[in-house]
């Protein structure tokens, strides 16, 4: 009866009644660490059948599969074909199906001033908008019910002028959805470089924790590339902290090619967007 089972696991005993407590296993992680978790059972005595089983360890944690989050873990930042303005992300140049379309709107337009797609095309439904406030540093950042379109999350980027100056803002993050603060710095530090654009560029930094969760870095050279970022750890900060990461680099980034002087582009896509469209739509 024994013989169908796997070498490292033991036959139970026929007809053994379990009536709750803590079956003790072990496991094997990629990293050669071992893990003494339980299955606790509390229910009512069994002989024989199924258990219905939380996995949880003795610190505490749930064990969960590998994040796998709406965006790539990295991804590049591209000019869209045939608009001004407007980008893709995606996870290479000249990619036929990108990830995601970027469609952006000047002051002139009653549209958001960057809209972030939820697919590759600027007719995918709106994942999550940036609208610059006029005569001010701030932006207010919305992600969007894909089922009805409405705002489930507002929140007010700023810039902090001060020695350490900063673009920050606050999102709801983990199981908990609690509010944490976020700032966008300046940095020439080893999770730019590693991205291998040019060695100064913006770090994510996580206020309560220090660590640094994300990464954006311009490009070398190249006309259509306008930029590469990752994120470095996010597993447990959920999708809307993804979303709203990316929305304010993109917006970032925007009002910096405005800046720039991008003047001419910007008039081209506000002629756009005052006859109902903007950028490539």
């Amino acid at each position: 009866m024994g013989e169908g089972l796997p070498p490292y696991s033991e036959a139970p005993p026929a007809h053994k009644t379990l009536k709750g407590g803590s079956i003790p296993l072990i496991f094997d992680s990629p990293s050669n660490t071992v893990d003494t978790s339980f299955i606790e059972y509390s229910g009512p005595s069994l002989n024989g059948g199924s258990i219905p089983l939380t996995f949880s360890s003795t610190n505490g944690s749930t064990h969960k599969p590998h994040h796998e989050g709406r965006f790539p873990r990295s991804f590049g930042i591209y000019h869209s074909s045939g608009t001004s303005s407007d980008l893709v992300l995606a996870q290479r140049n000249h990619d036929p199906n990108p990830l995601f379309y970027v469609t952006t709107h000047n002051s002139w337009s009653s549209k958001p001033s960057v809209v972030l797609h939820s697919g590759g095309q600027c007719s995918s439904p709106q994942l999550a908008t940036a609208k610059f406030v006029s005569f001010s540093s701030e932006v207010e950042c919305s992600i969007l019910a894909q089922s009805t379109g409405r705002t489930i999350i507002s929140e007010t980027m700023k810039k902090d002028r001060s020695q350490h100056a900063c673009h920050y803002f606050t999102v709801p993050v983990g199981g908990n959805q609690t509010p944490e603060r976020f700032e966008w710095k300046n940095s020439k530090g080893n999770e730019v470089r590693s991205l291998n654009g040019k060695s100064h560029g913006m770090k994510l930094v996580r206020v309560k924790t220090g660590e640094v969760v994300a990464a954006w870095a311009p490009p070398n050279s190249g006309t259509r590339k306008r930029g590469k970022m990752a994120f470095l750890n996010r597993e447990v900060l959920g999708e809307n902290f993804e979303i709203m990461t990316v929305v304010t680099i993109l917006a970032i980034m925007e009002k910096a090619r405005r800046g720039r002087g991008g003047g001419g582009a910007a008039a081209a896509a506000g002629a756009g967007a005052a006859a109902g469209g903007g950028g490539g739509c």
